[in-house]
């Protein structure tokens, strides 16, 4: 990175003004987000001729860094309506067409949701959604050749481990569980 900066937690109006001295084109390189504790969630989707054709969601047990980053163990839940339908209206206002995984984080405390961002392409954690029965690359593999998917309803409990990243989160933070 340019700025030798991947991610940082910024406190305080002060700090942040060091980084806008400190790097002229600020706005090129950073993107400023509000912190919201808890954990990830993830509401997968197909989109087709502006229908959403499959979904998933799942949550994030564990992330490596464990500050936020990479989903290294999660779980598939069941879709949060409201999640659901504001994942599906921004997609469908971006004309979306194909996979994206729209990603939130949420505090279970204060049940504040906030959008973090969308992956148009198929997620890391893609076998989670094949375990739990809805194949989304074979769902867009029969729209590419003008077929019908008839989509499964995904199993709520599946898990996904990232062994590799896990042990690094873990060994990142003793008190995960």
């Amino acid at each position: 990175l340019a700025t030798g900066i991947k991610s940082e937690a910024v406190h305080d109006f002060d700090r942040l003004r060091h980084h806008f001295d400190r790097f002229p084109d600020f706005g090129k390189w950073f993107l400023i987000q509000d912190y919201i504790p808890g954990h990830g969630v993830a509401v997968d989707v197909l989109m087709h001729n502006g229908s959403q054709v499959a979904a998933t969601q799942h949550r994030r047990i564990r992330e490596y860094p464990v500050r936020g980053g990479v989903s290294v163990s999660a779980e598939t839940e069941p879709l949060d309506p409201d999640l659901l339908r504001e994942s599906v209206t921004l997609l469908r206002s971006l004309e979306w067409e194909g996979v994206a995984m729209v990603e939130f984080r949420k505090d279970p405390e204060s049940g504040r949701i906030g959008l973090m961002e969308v992956n148009g392409r198929f997620w890391g954690s893609i076998s989670l959604a094949l375990a739990s029965g809805v194949d989304f690359p074979w769902y867009l593999w029969q729209l590419a050749h003008g077929e019908r998917p008839a989509p499964a309803i995904p199993r709520v409990g599946t898990r996904f481990r990232w062994l590799a990243g896990d042990l690094r989160a873990r060994l990142g933070n003793p008190d995960s569980h």
